[in-house]
């Protein structure tokens, strides 16, 4: 990688076509998120998250579609 991202191993996105919805979705199954890593759009929405916690060495993240 080019530069350094969360996840021992590297990480892995997801594309969504909302990331607050599929947030929500996420969070009734039990999936945490890192506030901290929340990028948002001019309208102040969330576009790209990562999740609380690694899997199998790997972090996820939420990618909104343009």
């Amino acid at each position: 990688m080019k530069k350094p991202f969360l996840g021992e191993l590297g990480h892995i996105a997801i594309r969504t076509n909302n990331t607050e919805k599929a947030m929500a979705y996420l969070k009734e199954k039990g999936i945490e998120f890192d506030e901290s890593t929340a990028g948002r759009g001019p309208d102040g929405e969330i576009r790209v998250i990562y999740f609380a916690r690694d899997i199998a060495g790997f972090r996820i993240h939420l990618a909104q579609k343009a």
